[in-house]
């Protein structure tokens, strides 16, 4: 089994953070597996794991960008020198792309969907979903069927994973202390925090109208927020 993931770029995020782990993991399991998109901060990654990434030029929203010809093309040419079995789409983009390669190559193609989509009528005209979907999430499951008419048998969930092996990257006693210095948190203080794009679809507005309540039951509660 060969695999090439398609992913819009390797920018710091959600996607690229699941891409990675996905990655690591079948590359363990003895798949080959290769990643395509525009490059970005982790694609050094890539490099430290072995990974073959192919440069092609999917860093757009416009599923009708002339580019994406080119994107086309490039995939077609490398899956079939590489006898790439299956390909692998994470973002609607690439879902387009590949949906495309499918048509010149006849390989399997299988897409992860990682958050809600809105009813656009490209979508209607070409859903480009894949043999198989991957939801993340039983709500986002029913969003697949119910929006967009698509087959229960047809869609799988898997919810996200975390890595668990992180080694070296946990924080010692000190540098845990320095930070709620940093912070201005004392010993007592329960904190709630989360790294992530500060964006409405990140359902923040909930929690930050629900901390006054927190608060008032647990008055040493903290929140912070990191993000852009």
């Amino acid at each position: 089994m060969k695999i090439l993931h398609l992913t819009t770029n390797l920018k710091i995020g959600g996607i690229s953070t699941y891409l990675l782990i996905l990655l690591k993991g079948l590359k363990e399991r003895g798949i080959d597996v290769y990643c395509a998109s525009a490059g970005g901060d982790l694609q050094h990654e890539l490099d430290a794991l072995e990974i073959q990434h192919i440069q092609v030029p999917l860093n757009t929203k416009n599923e009708l960008h002339p580019k994406l010809v080119i994107a086309i093309y490039r995939l077609c040419e490398f899956v079939k020198a590489n006898e790439v079995t299956h390909i692998h789409a994470h973002t609607r983009v690439a879902q387009v792309v590949a949906a495309w390669v499918q048509r010149f190559t006849n390989v399997i193609y299988i897409s992860t969907c990682h958050g809600f989509f809105k009813k656009k009528p490209l979508r209607k005209w070409f859903p480009a979903w894949g043999d198989r979907l991957i939801a993340l999430s039983d709500p986002m499951r029913e969003h697949l069927v119910n929006d967009f008419k698509i087959s229960k048998q047809k869609i799988v969930l898997i919810e996200n994973g975390v890595e668990t092996d992180i080694g070296d990257k946990r924080l010692n006693d000190y540098d845990k202390a320095e930070l709620r210095k940093y912070y201005g948190l004392h010993d007592s203080n329960f904190v709630i925090g989360s790294v992530s794009k500060l964006e409405r679809t990140k359902g923040y507005q909930f929690l930050i109208k629900a901390m006054p309540r927190i608060i008032e039951a647990y008055p040493k509660t903290k929140c912070i927020l990191i993000g852009e």
